[in-house]
């Protein structure tokens, strides 16, 4: 039974993300969400709980960290999702997990034994309708999977309604949800620690080098090279500038299926001396100063999932520009530091990219706007007032 109040309170995590493997006295699990679970145990007055689910091919998916059994600062259960009972909810002062078939009885159950269940909302209906579309081979295959996921949209509604509260990563989810649970929190996930944030002396050098209308405009995407991503779309707003004869270069920084199909593009439109592809970098270490060194980040997602990329990237000073995916809509209008064009749209991208170019001082004020935002956002302020929230419901 769950032992509400206890000296040393239980939160317990069901994670949606799997561990990718145990090995002896020592776990492998996404580097991401490890950083998520420290955290969760850094702000929490008691023990933490993580229970998931094991599946070793998530190994080629995400940055992966192994942790020794006695230095993680959390316990670990691993079961599958058909085996989430009751005993979930031992010794537990509150559950938080994800939105899901697989979790929405969870709430209810909950309710009957007194612990209080929240549920993290990441995925918009539209965006996992968007996502399955991109990813779907054939459109028979995508059918069934919209249908699937339409039959379980009523679930998941009454599963929200049902939980003691409701924590949304982004403004999709919580524009979708926060009518069902008067207990919501909206959030921006990112890993951006107080010592990340670029400071303001190199701010200040480089819009006084932006502003210098001579100085190419420096260009940035950061993130898997995948269709998902919109990274194609690149090649044709670069082509684009290029024809408009704006004077900027682009990088483009990461891996993944597509990353072949950049590279002979950009020899194929001889785009060479204005477009790099480079190999992912080190988050902390190589990939942070060097998006702080640039000026625009262009963002061809056509899906709105609640990437940490938004605000990451404002935390470097860098404000954004891309397409109208809901997620980029709902940070553009709570940073005031992003720009949109409709969906799909290279021409338009491009098209806007080349105004900003021309309109430096608007690029600058978004920049010093961008650093605000994401100084009120970062990691630990962020997880701070998520665990505010699970501590109240438990009443600690």
């Amino acid at each position: 039974m769950p032992v509400v109040g206890a000296s040393r309170p239980c939160l317990v995590v069901v994670l949606h993300c799997p561990i990718v493997a145990v090995r002896g006295d020592s776990v492998e699990l996404s580097a991401k969400f490890l950083e998520e679970i420290e955290r969760y145990a850094a702000f929490w007055p008691g023990t933490v709980r993580l229970i998931a689910y094991e599946d070793p091919s998530w190994a080629t998916s995400f940055g992966i960290a192994t942790r020794k059994v006695d230095s993680r600062p959390f316990e670990l259960v691993v079961r599958s999702h058909d085996d989430l009972d009751e005993r979930v909810f031992d010794d537990a002062a509150v559950v938080l997990c994800g939105v899901g078939h697989r979790y929405d009885h969870l709430a209810t159950m909950g309710r009957d034994l007194g612990v209080p269940v929240v549920y993290v909302a990441e995925w918009s209906r539209r965006t996992q309708n968007v996502i399955t579309a991109i990813d779907s081979p054939n459109a028979l295959v995508k059918a069934r999977r919209l249908f699937w996921l339409w039959r379980q949209r009523r679930r998941i509604r009454k599963s929200i309604a049902a939980a003691t509260a409701l924590q949304c990563n982004g403004t999709p989810t919580f524009d979708e949800y926060a009518q069902l649970n008067q207990q919501r929190l909206l959030y921006f996930d990112n890993r951006i620690t107080d010592d990340l944030l670029i400071d303001h002396e190199a701010l200040d050098r480089r819009i006084a080098k932006l502003v210098e209308v001579s100085t190419p405009i420096e260009l940035v995407f950061t993130g898997r090279l995948t269709p998902t991503k919109g990274v194609l779309d690149l090649i044709d707003v670069a082509n684009e500038l290029r024809n408009r004869q704006v004077n900027f270069r682009l990088s483009i920084v990461g891996d993944g299926e597509l990353v072949d199909e950049l590279r002979a593009q950009i020899l194929r439109h001889q785009l060479e001396t204005m477009v790099t592809v480079l190999a992912p970098k080190q988050f902390r270490s190589e990939l942070i100063p060097f998006v702080q060194r640039m000026d625009l980040f262009v963002c061809p997602h056509p899906q709105g999932d609640p990437s940490c990329t938004y605000v990451e990237t404002l935390a470097c000073g860098v404000p954004i520009v891309g397409y109208a995916n809901e997620a980029l809509e709902g940070v553009a209008r709570h940073s005031n530091a992003a720009w949109h064009v409709p969906l799909g749209q290279p021409r338009a991208l491009a098209a806007e990219i080349v105004r900003l170019a021309g309109d430096r001082a608007e690029v600058s004020a978004a920049s010093i706007r961008a650093r605000e935002f994401a100084t009120q956002h970062t990691f630990d302020k962020t997880y701070g007032r998520r665990v505010d929230q699970l501590r109240q419901l438990a009443g600690i």
